[in-house]
């Protein structure tokens, strides 16, 4: 799962990681330490699901209005694409989302 650490989005994130769990799906949320650079680790965890979800909050307010979601989200959505991994995106209304639909098999607005 590809999401937010920033406090404010800690129920949505919960919201959807229990959704996840409630299908029988093991979701991996990428929050602990290993001896590795952080982007190794993450690329490592990436290659190893079978799927991405990316849970795309409000992060940064841009002048036209719209918001966009953190960058990590952003970076993960376009790694999970070049190893060939399915991606949902579930988008925060009012974020713009981009590139990241071109990538994602479904994405859906929350």
């Amino acid at each position: 799962m590809s999401c937010s650490f920033a406090e404010e989005d800690l129920q949505i994130v919960e919201f959807f990681r229990s959704y996840c769990d409630s299908f029988g799906l093991e979701v991996l949320k990428y929050d602990f330490q290993e001896p590795l650079p952080l982007s190794d680790g993450v690329k490592k965890q990436i290659e190893s699901a079978d799927c991405l979800v990316a849970i795309a909050t409000r992060r940064n307010r841009l002048e036209s209005g719209e918001w966009v979601c953190s960058d990590w989200i952003q970076h993960e959505v376009v790694y999970a694409s070049a190893v060939g991994k399915s991606i949902v995106v579930l988008a925060e209304e009012g974020v713009r989302i981009g590139g990241l639909v071109e990538r994602a098999e479904r994405c859906q607005p929350f």
